[in-house]
C-alpha cells in the first residue's frame, strides 16, 4: 500500500484550515451587503447595489445623492439613480413639471431634469405635515 507525502497531507490540512476561515481579508470576500457610503464608491456595481438597498430600506435621506448621481458617472448608475429616485418618491415626474430624464442625454438636459428634481423636493420638504382628520 502506498503512502502519501507528509508535504501532501501537509497541504491538504492547510488548505481546509484556510477554506474554513471565517476570517479572512474583506478583499478576498464577495461583498453581500451594501450600505451608504457605497453610493459614492468608485466602482459602479457597488453603487447601484446601494442604490437597491436605499430603495428596500427606503432610506429617504439619500435623495440628494442619488440626485447627484443622476448627473455623473456611468450611464447604468445615472439610470438606477433615477429609478431610486422614482420608487423613493413615489413620482416618475414632480406634478406640473414633467421632467424628462433619460441617462444616455447630455450632461445639459440632465441638469435641467435634476434641478427640477430638486425643486420639487425642496417644495416637497417646505410644505407643512397634512393633518390627520380628528374623530
Amino acid at each position: 500500500m502506498r503512502t502519501l507525502p507528509r508535504s501532501f497531507i501537509l497541504y491538504l490540512g492547510v488548505s481546509f484550515l484556510l477554506s474554513s476561515c471565517s476570517a479572512l481579508p474583506r478583499s478576498w470576500t464577495r461583498k453581500t451587503h451594501f450600505e451608504s457610503a457605497d453610493l459614492l464608491s468608485e466602482n459602479p456595481v457597488y453603487q447601484v447595489q446601494a442604490i437597491r438597498a436605499a430603495v428596500d430600506s427606503r432610506d429617504q435621506a439619500q435623495l440628494p445623492v442619488l440626485l447627484q448621481l443622476m448627473l455623473e458617472g456611468e450611464p447604468s448608475v445615472r439610470e438606477n439613480a433615477y429609478w431610486g429616485m422614482t420608487q423613493l418618491t413615489g413620482l416618475n415626474s414632480p406634478p406640473g413639471s414633467p421632467i424628462e430624464y433619460h441617462s444616455y442625454d447630455s450632461g445639459e438636459e440632465r441638469r435641467v431634469a435634476v434641478h427640477s428634481w430638486r425643486s420639487y423636493l425642496n417644495s416637497r420638504s417646505q410644505q407643512p405635515p397634512s393633518e390627520s382628520p380628528k374623530p
